[in-house]
């Protein structure tokens, strides 16, 4: 048996986040990992940013990593909101559906005026690609 592994690709600083008042952050399955991380520096040790939003894309309800933690977090927290995506909802789910979009991301990246955002995408190579594409 053989097993090949790879680091993490691309670069990431803290530094851009010093300034940032909205962060968006697109995750899809477990490309939300690196995103549990930037929610609990947004919400702990950066005062200045004033909203996190998560937009996180499945393929089914079960699948969603951390939803008890998130949903408790965004109850909890006015600085923090997460929505989800499914791509293979079951008929009772009444929320988000499908893949991420042009108008998606439009209805999202909900820009305030005069805020200061950042956006993180974090998953599989299609979707990343389709995100910043």
């Amino acid at each position: 048996d053989h097993i090949s592994v790879s680091g993490p690709e691309g670069t990431f600083s803290l530094r851009p986040l010093r300034d940032v008042t909205y962060l968006f952050l697109l995750a899809a399955g477990t490309g939300f990992t690196p995103m549990a991380r930037l929610i609990q520096l947004a919400l702990q040790d950066i005062d200045t940013i004033r909203k996190t939003k998560l937009l996180f894309f499945n393929r089914r309800e079960e699948d969603i990593l951390w939803r008890c933690q998130l949903d408790e977090l965004a109850a909890n927290n006015e600085r923090f909101q997460v929505e989800y995506v499914l791509s293979e909802p079951c008929e009772s789910w009444t929320v988000r559906k499908g893949r991420v979009d042009e108008s998606m991301l439009k209805d999202f990246l909900n820009r305030p005026d005069g805020s200061k955002c950042y956006v993180c995408v974090c998953g599989p190579t299609a979707f990343t690609e389709l995100t910043i594409g």
